[in-house]
């Protein structure tokens, strides 16, 4: 019924967040528009269902380095 805990999304507070100078995106609040990642160092923070499948993803992109927290 997908009416469990999960089904609303929820804003992780991650202390300065607001000054890593770069961009920042939230799989619950993942762009329409297709990321160009290229040459870019990308961190994954978190090994669940959507960070296993986003790092999955990123990675067959040409990106400088992904790190996975």
């Amino acid at each position: 019924m997908a009416t469990g805990g999960y089904s609303v999304p929820a804003q992780p507070h991650l202390p300065g967040l607001e000054s890593i100078g770069g961009e920042a995106y939230f799989t619950n609040q993942w762009p329409q528009r297709a990321r160009d990642y290229s040459g870019k160092r990308v961190g994954i923070i978190g090994t669940g269902s959507s960070g296993g499948q986003t790092a999955t993803s990123i990675a067959g992109e040409p990106v400088e380095h992904l790190y996975v927290f």
